[in-house]
C-alpha cells in the first residue's frame, strides 16, 4: 500500500496540479468519454486499442498521471462492469507492484553492497 510511491511522480502533462482544478477537470473529460463509451457498438474493439496503448502508456512510463488512468478504468468498469475492465486493472496493478519489486530490490543490493564479505 501506500500512496503515489514507487515509480516516481509520472506527471507529464500539465493538466494535473496539487488536488487542485486538475482533479475537476480529469472528471470532467472521463465523464465524457465514458457517455460516449455508452454509444460504442464495438466495444470489444476499443477494449483492444485501448489494452494496447494502455500497455505502451505503463511500460514507457508516458502516462498523463496514474490518478488520469485509475480514473478512465473506473468509468469503464462503472458502464461496462468488473469484467471488461479486470484486464485493464491487473496491467496497471503490475506495474505498480513491479516499481515497488524494482525499489526493493535496489535498496537489498546496496545494504549487500556496503555490508562487504570476505571470500
Amino acid at each position: 500500500g501506500g500512496g503515489g510511491g514507487g515509480g516516481g511522480g509520472r506527471s507529464y502533462g500539465a493538466t494535473t496540479t496539487a488536488d487542485g482544478d486538475g482533479g475537476s477537470a480529469l472528471e470532467v473529460r472521463v465523464a465524457r468519454v465514458a457517455v460516449l463509451f455508452k454509444y460504442l457498438e464495438a466495444r470489444d474493439v476499443f477494449e483492444t486499442f485501448y489494452a494496447r496503448l494502455l500497455a505502451r502508456r505503463l511500460i514507457q512510463a508516458s502516462s498523463v498521471s496514474d490518478d488520469a488512468e485509475s480514473a478512465m478504468i473506473a468509468a469503464l468498469r462503472t458502464v461496462c462492469g468488473f469484467e471488461y475492465t479486470s484486464k485493464l486493472q491487473r496491467m496497471f496493478n503490475d506495474v505498480a507492484y513491479s516499481a515497488e519489486l524494482n525499489a526493493k530490490f535496489a535498496a537489498w543490493r546496496a545494504d549487500g553492497e556496503g555490508g562487504g564479505g570476505g571470500a
